[in-house]
């Protein structure tokens, strides 16, 4: 039986390159490819890399082996750069690279096999370290299993995803306090909060107390998309940032899920950071005053206003965007123009406090009037990037805001 390792990464992708580039020419001398074309032939032989690759990484593509017979090699795009030879990869994207080349190439001869793999998040950030697992899971054949050692919150939380998706398929084993000098019988264990500690224990240890802020503030907002992520967080963050450096700031999701205590990311942040204050707060929206009582007994905030647009294009704040530019003149008309888009925004049916509904027409409203350039392309960055900075210690809108979060916490 041979017994195969990968410590020697370039000499596996070298292999795998040659291995590449001699199923290439199988391929060109098969009979039964005849009726292919050069295009759909290399898509069947080259398109599995590529398509993994794809799913683990947003801005990295393989586009060519370059020339077999003149020291070819793999070639990549990487956002603006073309031809970008394997070599110029970051440790991280050549780890990933080679497992999922690895993977691809011997899956399709050792199809009845058990893949070993210490530590494959390693020089890895931890989302793509959850999309590289998922990637593997996909890529292992059927009758094959994968074995991975990790000490990667990002690879075990992928990995109780994919069980609670595919039920019998994932097996955690945990290998804390067991003396390997005697005999010892492990059996699978379940990811309950004990195992999560251990877990967290093994992947942090001290060095969370290290690096610890003070506090941790869990606010409402999106932990999708990628341009605009977390919008709330940041926007609570180019506030106070001056004055609460030791804050952070993490965008939980919606009301119910910040309120519910098994929130996997918050109870996995409130674990590692013992020694910080935790703030959970929430919009107000249409809470009634039973809500945000109840809410309040459980130690979550409430503000006053029913969303953070609310304060970014209060009155005072496009009064003072005026001021900055020197155009006091335009301050009751670019007031009216708030005004109007609420209106508008009423008529449409949405709450006579609902300022979010209007931010566009008062974004669009704005630009136009105070010819605004490079302010921001959307509504959205325009005001993380120009109306928040103006949310400062002196204004009336700054220490509501601080109240609402920081008082009495």
């Amino acid at each position: 039986m041979k017994f195969d390792t990968l410590m020697n990464t370039d000499m596996s992708v070298s292999e795998n390159y040659q291995r590449l580039v001699s199923n290439t020419l199988s391929g060109v001398f098969n009979l039964q490819n005849d009726n292919k074309s050069v295009k759909d032939l290399r898509e069947e032989l080259t398109g599995k890399i590529k398509n993994s690759l794809n799913n683990v990484f947003d801005d990295l593509q393989l586009v060519s082996i370059g020339d077999p017979l003149a020291n070819g090699s793999f070639y990549f795009t990487k956002g603006r750069s073309e031809s970008f030879h394997y070599k110029n990869l970051s440790a991280g994207e050549k780890s990933a690279f080679d497992l999922l080349l690895d993977l691809v190439i011997k899956a399709a001869y050792f199809d009845n096999t058990v893949y070993c793999i210490d530590e494959p998040e390693t020089h890895m950030h931890t989302v793509l370290q959850a999309k590289l697992l998922s990637e593997l899971y996909n890529l292992i054949p059927n009758n094959s299993q994968l074995w991975l050692s990790t000490h990667s919150i990002g690879m075990l939380k992928a990995a109780k995803e994919l069980e609670e998706k595919y039920p019998n398929t994932i097996c955690f084993l945990n290998f804390t306090d067991i003396d390997f000098d005697a005999s010892v019988v492990i059996r699978p264990s379940a990811i309950d909060a004990t195992i999560w500690n251990k877990f967290l224990e093994l992947a942090f240890g001290d060095f969370a107390k290290l690096i610890a802020p003070q506090r941790v503030v869990f606010c409402e907002g999106t932990v999708q998309g990628r341009v605009y992520k977390n919008f709330d967080a940041q926007i609570y963050s180019r506030i106070f940032a001056s004055k609460y450096p030791d804050t952070s700031f993490v965008s939980i999701g919606s009301c119910s899920e910040l309120e519910d205590e098994n929130n996997t990311s918050m109870k996995i942040i409130s674990q590692i950071l013992k020694n910080s204050t935790i703030i959970k707060f929430v919009d107000r929206d249409d809470k009634s005053e039973g809500e945000i009582n109840d809410l309040k007994t459980k130690g979550i905030k409430v503000l006053n206003k029913r969303h953070i647009e609310c304060y970014l294009l209060d009155d005072e704040i496009i009064t003072k965007l005026c001021t900055s530019l020197s155009k006091e003149d335009k301050i009751t008309e670019c007031l009216n123009v708030k005004k109007q888009a609420i209106t508008e925004s009423i008529g449409r049916g949405n709450p006579t406090d609902d300022v979010k509904s209007a931010s566009g027409k008062i974004y669009t409203g704005l630009k136009r009037l105070l010819s605004l350039t490079k302010c921001g392309n959307t509504k959205d960055a325009f005001l993380r990037d120009t109306i928040a900075p103006l949310i400062t210690e002196e204004t009336q809108i700054y220490k509501e805001l601080e109240s609402e979060i920081f008082g009495n916490a």
